[in-house]
């Protein structure tokens, strides 16, 4: 959990069974990594994770009132619901049970694609001893929560 992006560029090469022992810098790991096809796909899990914490960590808005479900395609979805249950009213012994009404509704819906890019270069990688990237998902998961919201 402490690696840093170069320490997991160092674990990726290896675990290809290159060896990293001449590799002195950052800049020579993290290009070589690059060029492999297990360090995408570990940029790729880290940002999803980093991405979905952030976005999970967000409670408000409208989780709070709806309800989750899917959608297959971009074309306009219906949803039908019933309104609100009629009062209930006492009934005295021997009484008549009066009727009562529910409404019903519908709302419609679709979906749309919103994004931004953040361009990460290989110097960014490089310079990165701060840990910032893994910053970058989890703010980018909270905003898109928020933007939902």
């Amino acid at each position: 959990m402490r690696l840093t992006l170069t320490d997991m560029a160092r674990e990726c090469l290896e675990a290809c069974g290159v060896r990293t022992t001449f590799l002195l810098s950052k800049n020579q790991i993290i290009e070589r990594a690059m060029t492999t096809s297990d360090f995408p796909i570990l940029l790729q899990g880290t940002g999803e994770r980093f991405l979905r914490a952030g976005y999970q960590s967000y409670s408000g808005g409208i989780r709070q009132i709806a309800r989750q479900t899917t959608a297959r395609d971009f074309r306009a979805k219906t949803r039908v619901q019933l309104g609100e249950a009629p009062t209930l009213e006492k009934v005295n012994e021997g009484g008549v049970f009066k009727y009562g009404a529910m409404a019903e509704a519908a709302e419609s819906y679709s979906l749309a694609s919103y994004g931004k890019i953040i361009p990460l270069s290989r110097q960014a990688i490089v310079n990165d001893d701060l840990g910032a990237f893994a910053d970058i998902a989890t703010k980018l998961g909270r905003a898109s929560a928020e933007f939902e919201a």
